[in-house]
């Protein structure tokens, strides 16, 4: 903040927010807001390990999961941001569930 306090952002971890001079605050690297699809989970689609890094769960998904009860999801799952997480297996059990939902159920 203009005090330079440091504050948590619930984030992608590469996800930057700055102050500008004329203390107008600015997001970048905005990529990776929304979690990742799992790649072992959609067996259809090429498998590339970097999908996680441009095949996003929609919105619209998310909201859906979000209203039948599901738990929320990190954007870094299933990356090595998000390996580091003392609940990185939680996290990256849910996004794995939440692909095989959207791949079982949803279309």
């Amino acid at each position: 903040d203009k005090d330079g306090t440091p504050h948590l952002l619930h984030a992608a971890g590469d996800i930057e927010g700055h102050i500008s001079k004329d203390k107008h605050y600015y997001l970048l690297d905005l990529a990776r807001a929304f979690p990742p699809e799992s790649v072992w989970d959609t067996p259809h689609l090429d498998c590339p390990l970097q999908a996680v890094f441009f095949r996003m769960l929609r919105p619209e998904f998310l909201q859906y999961l979000k209203e039948n009860k599901h738990p929320p999801l990190s954007c870094d799952a299933l990356t090595k941001w998000g390996q580091s997480y003392k609940d990185a297996k939680e996290h990256n059990d849910r996004l794995r569930e939440a692909t095989k939902i959207l791949v079982d159920q949803v279309i």
